[in-house]
């Protein structure tokens, strides 16, 4: 598993399947992911993980983060990363402009690599002589109280944004990863569930919800927390995600910080 992790571009270690096996996908590949849980089910466990994964493996030359946080609680930890696009945002007028600027760069890129005759960041980064372009990833820890908060002009911006991202972004090396307990179509329009076809689901309040998030049953029967399936494929596997502390999280983001700024 470590030579096929070797070979990813930003794997993501989903936990372990029910023979004890490793998960493991690589984000670029996906290229985007959807969570969906109830409170309480691991949605913002998980998303820890996978922030603190790419801050020990990746330098911030390499990955970038914009991170969204409507709850105001999830990721304060995380506000001195050397990793982070801009501060972390939690008024939904400043996070809007914030994903609005990273399809401005989606864009720039996109023209870049037609310019110089390449397909994508992959195809760039390999044959660059100066300064290659770091993946930027988007997360949003409950995107369901950034949308319900928007007024319709706002509302509309992102969701438009964020679809065209969904669609254009793989080639460009940017990425959305997005979680949302609410799964009707006031949070998850069509558009946007088309343009992220990774999910990821925790446990969900009926099979409604699981057919929202997952196009399946299922979702309804999970158990206890970290209890999860995945679905970038045909058929869902049932995965256990990695559990980490807040005491974990606050000595990652430490030693990240204390070894980028020392070196």
């Amino acid at each position: 598993m470590n030579e096929e992790m070797e070979k990813m571009a930003m794997p993501i270690r989903f936990g372990k399947d029910m023979d004890g096996r490793d998960v493991v996908r690589d984000l670029a590949k996906l290229p985007h992911l959807l969570i969906g849980g109830m409170t309480g089910a691991g949605k913002s466990v998980f998303l820890h993980s996978l922030i603190c994964s790419f801050a020990q493996s990746h330098s911030p030359k390499e990955v970038r983060v914009l991170l969204i946080d409507p709850k105001m609680v999830e990721f304060i930890v995380y506000e001195s990363l050397p990793h982070l696009l801009e501060q972390v945002q939690h008024d939904t007028d400043r996070a809007v402009a914030a994903v609005l600027g990273v399809e401005a760069e989606m864009d720039k890129r996109l023209t870049l690599f037609g310019e110089n005759g390449v397909r994508d960041i992959s195809s760039y980064n390999e044959s660059a002589t100066g300064e290659k372009l770091p993946r930027i990833i988007i997360i949003v820890d409950e995107v369901s109280d950034m949308i319900i908060g928007m007024d319709g002009c706002l509302n509309n911006a992102f969701v438009s944004t964020a679809s065209r991202i969904g669609a254009r972004g793989r080639a460009a090396g940017i990425h959305l990863v997005m979680a949302t307990s609410r799964t009707d179509s006031i949070v998850l329009s069509e558009p946007m569930k088309a343009s992220i076809p990774a999910r990821l689901a925790f446990k969900l309040y009926g099979e409604e919800c699981s057919q929202a998030i997952l196009d399946a049953d299922g979702a309804e029967k999970l158990r206890n927390s970290g209890d999860a399936l995945l679905r970038d494929s045909a058929s869902p596997i049932r995965v256990h995600v990695p559990l980490i502390s807040d005491a974990d999280v606050s000595k990652i983001v430490e030693s990240v910080c204390g070894r980028l700024n020392n070196g």
